[in-house]
């Protein structure tokens, strides 16, 4: 496999865990989540379904009622639930496929309408309008739903002779699926199949698929390791998910995926490098379903045979800080940058202000040119990056910053490697000052006023800032200082003089000898 895998410690808290349903009397087969309701089939083929009566947010305690209890819904035990919301139906499945009426619980349809029952069923409600695919013994046949009947009209059929555990439309062209042996994807246009991989060395572990819809990606389990593939089921990242043991299940919820594992639940980070977030111990987790409703992810977890928990995400700002906190600005910015466009304009402000802190936190670590590569991206002040250098802003100016870091302390290689830096920034957001095609006929040079008053008064930026080039390049010996001095410019006449005179009169090097550090450039 083309990929790489990572494991690594808790990094902060996503999630917090409650208990919904401690003991119920029912067996739960399946669960389905949407909007605030639950709805749970069990062996003994009830259908239960619960609302939300409180909300999580704000560090309330979720809790649930009963909204409706269906005993006699099925006759056999409920092994898969569907509910869309938006056509008003839940599908279930037990010897066959079978869709009702979401608010009546009316019988509206039975699939496959030929004998030999369903062994599994796919839906895929992203393409309009929605489609529906039944695994039966040795085939799968399509549907397609007609919002005016609300009847699903067979469409076509294709031939698959293993037993299918798991299913999933991957966008508007293929349809994968994983048995015993392999995940295999069909394209529905041409009904051609095609082998993915094998899907497990030992016996006795199942396949897994999780559709990520918010990234057009599905994850595809293959023992204690996950793949990212496009819906065109081609590789997408150069990085997999690596679980602790293998999962019974795992399920989306932006940004994380949650493994559901023999003793515990593991929140993997989707964003950047896939990582380990959260461990939270829950044993005996079977089964996990989510959705997302009023913008907030909700995540439900079936607990042995008769338990319910419910995960409440902490708000995501509130992780952010946590991550920053632990200097973890790379998950912080990871986490920002992969909230979807809709929130962009609530996060732009944040992601500036965290990747404004990582960029002072690469300075520290010595990081430099990383630091100055994000200075650039948010487009920062280029006096308030320059003044991080003593000595090459006027101190009025430089008091109108907070630095929360100080680095005068470097020497030798460390302050080369940071001066080097400084001239790769100021040569990216440098503006050569421009002259009239007057000016340049005439025999007379315009002096900027500020190029001549005292160093302390000066406030005009471009002379702040080609000053500061002249004496980085002196201090790293860098031969584009005799470029600098010899084209147009806005340097400082008397900030100049000493550092061109002693750069001319002998060789700059700063090796952590001199006694003045920072300013090692005194003749």
């Amino acid at each position: 496999f083309p990929y790489s895998f990572r494991m690594d410690r808790d990094s902060h808290t996503a999630y917090q865990s409650y208990r919904l349903i401690e003991q119920l009397p029912l067996t739960i087969s399946c669960i389905d989540v949407w909007d605030d309701k639950i709805a749970l089939g069990t062996t003994e083929g009830c259908l239960l379904i619960y609302s939300e009566t409180s909300d999580a947010a704000g560090g309330n305690k979720p809790s649930i009622k009963t909204y409706n209890s269906l005993n006699t819904f099925s006759k056999k035990p409920i092994t898969q639930l569907k509910v869309i919301p938006e056509m008003k139906i839940i599908i279930s499945l037990s010897d066959n496929v079978y869709i009702h009426e979401l608010d009546t619980f009316t019988l509206l349809s039975t699939l496959p309408r030929e004998k030999g029952g369903a062994l599994l069923f796919a839906v895929d409600t992203q393409d309009q309008p929605m489609r529906l695919c039944v695994a039966v013994k040795k085939k799968l046949i399509l549907y397609q739903h007609n919002p005016a009947t609300r009847e699903f009209k067979e469409v076509k059929s294709f031939e698959y002779f293993d037993t299918p555990l798991c299913m999933s439309f991957s966008g508007p062209e293929y349809i994968i699926i994983g048995s015993k042996k392999d995940y295999q994807y069909i394209q529905i246009k041409t009904g051609t199949t095609r082998n993915l991989f094998e899907a497990a060395k030992s016996k006795g572990l199942t396949p897994i698929i999780t559709v990520i819809p918010q990234r057009s990606q599905v994850l595809l389990s293959r023992e204690k390791y996950s793949f990212f593939y496009t819906y065109d089921v081609k590789p997408s990242s150069k990085y997999g998910i690596t679980f602790s043991d293998v999962p019974l299940d795992t399920g989306y919820a932006f940004p994380y995926v949650i493994g559901v594992l023999p003793k515990c639940l593991e929140v993997q980070a989707t964003f950047g490098t896939p990582r380990l977030v959260q461990t939270i111990m829950l044993q005996d987790a079977k089964m996990i379903s989510t959705c997302t409703y009023k913008g907030a992810a909700k995540v439900y977890v079936v607990g042995g045979k008769h338990k319910l928990w419910r995960l409440v995400p902490i708000p995501v700002w509130d992780q952010v800080e946590q991550l920053c906190a632990a200097g973890r600005f790379d998950d912080a910015v990871g986490i920002c940058e992969s909230i979807p466009d809709s929130d962009s304009s609530i996060a732009s402000a944040k992601v500036k202000s965290i990747k404004k802190r990582y960029a002072y936190h690469l300075i520290q670590k010595e990081e430099f040119s990383r630091g100055m590569d994000y200075f650039l991206q948010l487009d920062s002040d280029p006096l308030e990056v320059i003044g991080l250098f003593p000595d090459m802003v006027p101190d009025k100016i430089r008091r109108k910053y907070d630095y929360p870091i100080d680095i005068n302390d470097l020497r030798g290689p460390a302050l080369i490697k940071a001066y080097e830096s400084l001239i790769n920034y100021i040569t990216q957001i440098r503006i050569p000052p421009s002259i009239s095609k007057e000016e340049e006929n005439s025999s007379k040079v315009k002096i900027n006023k500020d190029s001549i008053m005292d160093w302390s008064e000066v406030s005009d930026p471009s002379v702040i800032i080609d000053t500061a080039l002249l004496k980085a390049y002196v201090r790293t010996n860098n031969s584009e200082l005799k470029t600098l001095v010899s084209i147009d410019n806005s340097l400082h006449v008397k900030q100049s003089e000493n550092p061109v005179h002693w750069s001319v009169g002998r060789l700059c090097y700063v090796d952590g000898s001199s006694e003045s550090g920072w300013l090692g450039m005194q003749p």
